[in-house]
């Protein structure tokens, strides 16, 4: 598997999972990053709550429930709605949520 068939292929969703963490790590340096507790994750944490509160990510709840609705936001290539619910079963590696904000902005958010 490699990374740009991740970043660009279909049915990426199924193969980031795949991805070494150092070739994670690697591909997305320095993009922005998040850190979340790893307290938060032991309930679940919606979407929207994870993204501004938990992280910081967006300031504004509401531009996140725009991205949501207008499905310009994705959390590990897979597209959620508003209310869903976040575990720590959602995370890559354990330890992250790869964010992508349209086509090109990526995020990440590191549960420590």
């Amino acid at each position: 598997v490699t990374i740009s068939e991740i970043l660009f292929g279909k049915h990426s969703q199924d193969r980031i999972s795949q991805v070494k963490e150092d070739d994670f790590l690697m591909v997305f340096e320095g993009v922005d990053r998040y850190i979340v507790n790893k307290s938060t994750m032991l309930m679940g944490v919606s979407l929207v709550n994870l993204l501004t509160e938990h992280s910081g990510a967006f300031t504004s709840k509401g531009e996140v429930r725009r991205l949501i609705k207008s499905r310009a936001i994705s959390i590990n290539k897979v597209k959620y709605s508003e209310d869903d619910i976040l575990t720590s079963d959602n995370l890559l590696h354990n330890k992250y949520f790869l964010i992508q904000k349209g086509k090109k902005k990526y995020i990440i958010i590191s549960v420590e």
